[in-house]
């Protein structure tokens, strides 16, 4: 079996650190490693990890990049660098305050490894709010980033398109196999890793939207990213002004996925997609 790492990354858990640790150690399939990523985390977080798992392979956090979002990329990517370094291949993404259910990693590795074309499996989770959800709020994953059901039966360049304009992958729910993602490992400043390996799991072909639930994700305040339905929930009218808003920004977007993955882009449609005109189009 392909060796597996469960990979958290962790600023000021103490609240929540040993729940969701306690949950990764109670896994029916138990990771090969498990690799704590800390940043600059002020508070107890560090010792609880070196005392609550003591097996932990526990990384400071080398990222220099004062945005939250860069830093957390920088964060997860280098968690999984360090996993291809022992050997995992897959490697499973958490965040420090949700909770995996008992089953997540046999579930999310058996998929990876019974299809090899795969690089992101992209699961679902239940939300588990710290105060009482008002009427209508989303009680799952996909109620909050909603997935059109035919998804998986269209082709890449289709799934590509789609990526662009709705977010498909949630990090905290989601497992990645690292060797189908490396030319395209790092993403560039400003973007998530989620949003990025969904993207280029999309141009090689490999991603998967799975309807299992696989964590209880914590929705509170002060998250450094949280739940944020943005573009997904607004209409087509409210995209497009959107779009004339963000122009400058959607051609740095652009130029990034560009750049960026078209190294991964084997075939003439993919290459195609990838072109300035169509990125931006499908974007908007």
């Amino acid at each position: 079996m392909t060796g597996v790492a469960a990979l958290i990354v962790t600023h000021n858990a103490e609240s929540w650190i040993e729940k969701t640790l306690a949950s990764v150690l109670a896994q029916e399939r138990q990771a090969d490693s498990i690799i704590v990523v800390d940043d600059r985390s002020t508070d107890s977080t560090r010792d609880m990890v070196k005392a609550l798992a003591p097996s932990a392979v526990l990384l400071a956090s080398r990222s220099a990049a004062d945005d939250a979002i860069t830093r957390t990329a920088h964060n997860f990517v280098q968690g999984a660098e360090h996993a291809s370094t022992m050997d995992c291949d897959i490697v499973v993404l958490g965040d420090h305050d949700d909770t995996w259910h008992p089953g997540r990693i046999a579930h999310q590795a058996a998929l990876l490894e019974r299809e090899q074309s795969l690089a992101m499996v992209s699961s679902d989770g239940l939300l588990a709010y710290e105060v009482a959800a008002v009427a209508g709020e989303p009680t799952r994953l996909r109620e909050a980033f909603p997935v059109d059901p035919d998804f998986g039966t269209w082709p890449h360049e289709q799934q590509f398109a789609y990526t662009l304009g709705h977010s498909v992958a949630t990090g905290g729910a989601s497992a990645i196999r690292v060797s189908r993602l490396a030319p395209a490992l790092v993403p560039p400043l400003g973007w998530l890793h989620d949003r990025w390996w969904s993207l280029a799991s999309c141009v090689v072909g490999g991603m998967l939207v799975d309807p299992q639930a696989v964590i209880d994700y914590r929705v509170r305040e002060g998250q450094q990213v949280g739940i944020d339905r943005g573009r997904q929930a607004r209409s087509g009218a409210g995209r497009a002004l959107g779009s004339l808003r963000r122009a400058p920004q959607l051609l740095s977007r652009a130029r990034d996925l560009r750049a960026g993955l078209m190294p991964l882009a084997t075939s003439g449609t993919m290459q195609q997609a990838l072109s300035l005109r169509n990125i931006a189009r499908a974007a908007r």
